[in-house]
């Protein structure tokens, strides 16, 4: 009989000590080892991966795009560095004021992704300041799709190369 007692408390006393291990939450571990990486140090490295990109990852050509009406003007692309600080310059008009744009690399009319986005002023007209290139076309775009950035994200309009 005091066997099983024993054999109770011991299943208790590990129950609980289970529980105080996993619910503590203030250092991963694994397989008994502490882990020296926290959630920080991951998120900061991640942010300084995604800002410096290797040659091959995105269409490293030169295109320029032109407005389709009712749209004005041009969007040039030159992924010719490899980074992405200088790769669109936007001189788009005819957009709704005061509002966000997501800019679409279309690869091939199906697959469209958001490569950047910019803001209009109170007339329209991109700001070129506002520009946030997000990452480098995938290959040759065959048209630029302007989409709104709030949800639903309706077409603005497109522009072809020129």
């Amino acid at each position: 009989m005091s066997g099983i007692r024993i054999l109770a408390c011991t299943g208790v006393t590990a129950l609980g000590l289970s529980v105080a291990a996993c619910g503590s939450g203030a250092t991963p571990e694994a397989s008994g080892h502490r882990s020296s990486t926290t959630a920080a140090a991951t998120r900061k490295t991640a942010a300084i991966v995604g800002t410096n990109l290797p040659p091959e990852a995105g269409y490293r050509g030169i295109e320029n795009f032109c407005a389709v009406a009712p749209l004005t003007g041009t969007i040039h692309y030159d992924g010719t560095s490899g980074g992405l600080t200088g790769v669109l310059t936007v001189s788009v008009g005819g957009l709704p004021p005061n509002d966000a744009v997501n800019v679409n690399w279309s690869n091939d009319y199906v697959r469209v992704p958001v490569i950047a986005g910019f803001k209009t002023d109170s007339k329209g007209t991109a700001i070129q300041s506002s520009v946030d290139v997000g990452r480098l076309g995938e290959v040759r775009g065959v048209e630029i799709v302007l989409t709104a950035a709030s949800v639903p994200n309706p077409v603005l309009g497109r522009l072809e190369p020129c």
